[in-house]
């Protein structure tokens, strides 16, 4: 990779010698894998002083690196995954490589890490620097050896270059000394930078879906190498496309933690209902002193992702810690809370205080803030409140238990009811939320096995554990003890909703409830496009007509129901009066379309919203040029429909039965239609399809 590599023996009394057999494993990649191995080796255990020595599986991937591969990395929080990027810049004292990493948090505590390593210099490139002059001529001369920064940096933001993006651009001399470019915490190039389904295009931050446009402005040959714990298949696939990875090296590690127990709780009531972390304050501590309170409490860290209900979270738990301690405690900061909408001065505050040996702050709220490469040694348990979207959100965040491999700790999910038992009326959370996590928050098998085959992890030490159980679903034979969640906490688990005595209130009648608007044409292409699809058009049908499976008057009449009521495909069959054998070929297939329509319609609201409006501005147009005056001859729409408020019930209810009439004329003949899809089904369809 580079010539300037510095030639260092591994002729050091302190520093054990490669092992042969690792040795010649080496010689079989090239003629200079071996010597790439041992300068590494060397130059770790000196640059650090004699405190680190490198294992086996973090040289192989500093060697295939070195030698200008793709490569990626994955293995578990905790386990060195950023020595991979100190060991490239120890080979290549007179280059630069550049780490591209989420959070500005995350980027300075790296910089503090790596700064303590001699022949290292590193820094964090963020918004902060900006007029920071004189660091910015050093970074271009090639002063720092690291460069930590975001990839918004590295492009146009809201239009204008930033000064990163102009040095990558427009200076030939400060691309050619780049060796590499590292992606830290890589499973957010498609969690955040990549739609999450198919026609949906707006995505948390589209930077971390194009980063491979930066290869345009290195050396052709420059490699990429992606650090990641949380890696599942279709995410390492998404991963190595979005980034045209060329024929990657993939080393694969046990993601497993033996030392954590995995274990989950429903919620009582609602994430509000704060009785459901009472559990977490000791209340009958009386005689206690404040100090010997915080000694007994164990270090916890609550994820979250809502930042109101963080923010609220520590003054609800102050009102369960006893009387007397309780004022003492808050000036303390027994309990904080940290997200990114909070000042600088205050992160660092509630972050400092939260990962000192003999901190005051024992509970911390968190967004997840906290969840990416923070190095947090001493927590003993984290708790994920409140089911997150995907299921690498909460590996990733219980990765930030228990570092020291001698101790034990708990991961915890508090998940919500709908979980188990989908709600009538899904909420937006409860569509998005995936499958996955709400199958490891119900399911009965050990959770353990569960985040194994997730993640792929198939390895011998995939299912192990150090700690006294497994999970809440295992038993070890010959055990005494058995599992008991309660005897991880001071107070009772709630069991129960707190009794109330709600006032009684006055009747109201429900209001009819139709689909928005401006949701109608959008809705009605996806179950034309349905329609095209391979499960209406496979050689078991035999040719039937799509009319026979949705004709137009079931698709108008979809697309004007309230989503409310399409929650099943049961509730399919029953709108559309199909028959048994529709169910059985069709519903699923098309409720799961339905489903995932309500998310690209949250997404796509204002913009859909906006064309609607153009479109009805045209009509009206057309309108009063052709002298037509009156109401539409289908259907009567009100100027709130879309408003920046939209009420679900925005249809007129009058509107109703005319615009049933107007869109078909065989609606009061569906028993004869039901009659001839029974015949087509029942004739030889079954045969076929058996």
């Amino acid at each position: 990779m580079d010539d300037n590599t510095l030639p260092i023996s591994t002729n050091n009394s302190s520093l054990p010698a490669l092992s042969l057999r690792f040795r010649q494993s080496l010689a079989k990649i090239s003629d200079s894998a071996v010597q790439i191995a041992e300068q590494a080796y060397t130059l770790a255990y000196k640059s650090s002083n004699g405190k680190i020595i490198l294992r086996e599986d973090q040289i192989i991937t500093a060697v295939y690196f070195q030698e200008g591969r793709d490569s990626i990395k994955i293995a578990r929080t905790g386990s060195g995954k950023t020595m991979q990027i100190i060991i490239t810049a120890l080979l290549n004292p007179k280059r630069i490589v550049i780490v591209l990493s989420p959070l500005k948090r995350l980027q300075q505590a790296m910089v503090d890490e790596l700064n303590t390593f001699t022949a290292i210099r590193a820094v964090a490139v963020n918004e902060d620097l900006h007029n920071d002059l004189k660091k910015w001529k050093e970074i271009e001369t090639g002063e720092f050896n690291i460069i930590l920064t975001s990839p918004e940096q590295c492009k146009r933001i809201n239009g204008h270059p930033t000064r990163l993006s102009k040095l990558l651009r427009e200076k030939k001399r400060f691309t050619q000394r780049i060796v590499s470019i590292v992606v830290d915490e890589g499973h957010l190039i498609p969690l955040w930078g990549l739609p999450p389904t198919a026609g949906v295009k707006t995505v948390f931050r589209p930077a971390w879906g194009r980063l491979w446009d930066l290869r345009l402005l290195l050396p052709a040959q420059t490699p990429f190498l992606v650090l990641t714990a949380t890696c599942p298949p279709n995410i390492l696939t998404l991963m190595m496309n979005s980034l045209r990875l060329r024929d990657p090296f993939i080393h694969k590690s046990s993601v497993n933690r033996s030392n954590q127990i995995y274990a989950v709780y429903p919620l009582v009531g609602k994430l509000s209902d704060w009785e459901n972390l009472r559990m977490l304050i000791r209340s009958d501590a009386i005689s206690l002193s404040c100090s010997e309170y915080i000694k007994q409490t164990p270090k916890t860290l609550i994820f979250m992702d809502n930042r109101d209900l963080i923010a609220d979270g520590p003054s609800a738990l102050y009102n369960f810690v006893p009387v007397a301690l309780r004022s003492e405690l808050r000036e303390l900061g027994y309990i904080q809370f940290y997200h990114s909408k909070m000042s600088l001065s205050f992160l660092n505050n509630a972050y400092n205080s939260f990962v000192a040996e003999e901190s005051t702050c024992r509970i911390l709220f968190s967004s997840s803030c906290l969840s990416y490469g923070v190095n947090l040694s001493n927590v003993d348990r984290v708790l994920q409140y409140g089911l997150p979207e995907f299921m690498e959100d909460v590996l990733q965040r219980f990765g930030r238990n228990v570092r020291n491999q001698n101790v034990h700790g708990l991961s915890l999910l508090i998940y919500e009811p709908w979980a188990s038992h989908p709600s009538a009326k899904p909420t937006s959370k409860e569509v998005r939320t995936s499958d996955s996590i709400k199958k490891y928050a119900t399911s009965d098998r050990c959770r353990r096995a569960y985040i194994a085959d997730f993640s792929a992890d198939d390895s011998l030490d995939s299912l192990e554990h150090t700690a006294p159980f497994c999970c809440d679903n295992c038993q070890d034979l010959g055990a005494t003890q058995f599992f008991d969640l309660q005897t991880f906490f001071p107070s009772p688990l709630l069991l129960d909703a707190p009794s109330t005595s709600p006032k009684r209130k006055a009747a109201i009648l429900p209001k009819a409830k139709y689909r928005l608007t401006w949701q109608r044409s959008h809705f009605t292409d996806v179950l034309q496009q349905w329609l095209c699809s391979d499960v209406c058009n496979s050689e078991a049908l035999d040719g039937m007509p799509s009319s026979f499976i949705l004709s137009n008057v079931s698709i108008a009449r979809l697309s004007r129901i309230h989503p409310s009521e399409l929650n099943s495909a049961s509730a399919l069959t029953d709108i559309l009066s199909e028959t048994a054998e529709w169910e059985a070929l069709f519903a699923e297939s098309l409720f799961g379309e339905i489903v995932k329509f309500q998310y690209t319609a949250r997404l796509n609201k204002k913009s859909w919203i906006a064309e609607y409006k153009a479109e009805k501005a045209k009509k009206k147009e057309e309108k009063v040029a052709c002298g037509v005056k009156g109401k539409h001859n289908n259907i009567v729409v009100s100027d709130s429909d879309t408003g920046s408020e939209i009420d679900d019930g925005d249809i007129h209810e009058d509107d109703s039965e005319e615009e049933d009439k107007d869109v078909g004329g065989d609606m009061g003949n569906k028993p004869a239609e039901r009659e001839r899809k029974r015949i087509c089904l029942g004739s030889g369809l079954s045969l076929k399809l058996l």
